[in-house]
């Protein structure tokens, strides 16, 4: 079923890019030992967008000026959604967070996945392991919308753990490996269509 016109997402790509970014939170916190509560990650990740939802009743006018800013100006695209709305679907999916009275660490993690480093430093990890998580998840075609390829890749996780390219390879293989799990469990191949 599509989602109302003010995203180019169908719910079943929403629900499967969710789903792709819960599973890679797994996969680097395996991969770097990163001492964080995987069930409050494995959450974070899987509610990082739900900004979007509740967003994509309310733009419908306003989402074609976003995207052609993204196309004109070349930038990313929660940049372009503030400077349409004065907001971004993150900061929606913060303040949904709060007031389902979620973790500090889940909030923060939502609130700040495409800046990470505006997290207080308590809360900075998960949202910089949920930034990279959805990063990541793009770029191997886990959300193709046109924001899809609009995001810019944090690089703080990286550079602190000094990751090669062939670390990310390798999380990448391990990451599709659980996300075949995942589909083949969740039957996710059929909520695209």
């Amino acid at each position: 079923r599509e989602m109302p016109a003010g995203y180019s997402l169908y719910a079943g790509e929403l629900w499967r890019h969710a789903v792709a970014c819960a599973v890679m939170t797994q996969v680097l916190r395996e991969r770097f030992q990163v001492p964080i509560d995987g069930q409050m990650l494995f959450t974070a990740g899987l509610l990082h967008d739900i900004g979007k939802v509740v967003l994509s009743h309310y733009v419908e006018e306003d989402y074609n000026r976003i995207e052609a800013l993204v196309k004109i100006r070349r930038c990313a695209f929660q940049e372009a959604e503030r400077e349409v709305l004065g907001f971004d679907h993150a900061e929606i999916g913060g303040r949904l967070a709060e007031s389902w009275q979620f973790p500090e660490s889940i909030v923060a993690a939502i609130r700040f996945h495409h800046e990470p480093g505006s997290a207080l430093p308590a809360v900075r990890q998960p949202a910089e392991l949920v930034s990279l998580a959805d990063s990541l998840a793009l770029m191997v075609g886990y959300g193709t919308a046109v924001d899809g390829l609009a995001y810019r890749v944090p690089h703080q996780f990286i550079d602190e753990r000094r990751l090669t390219v062939h670390d990310i390879e390798s999380v990448i293989a391990e990451f599709q490996l659980e996300m075949n799990r995942a589909e083949d469990m969740l039957e996710l191949g059929d909520a695209v269509a």
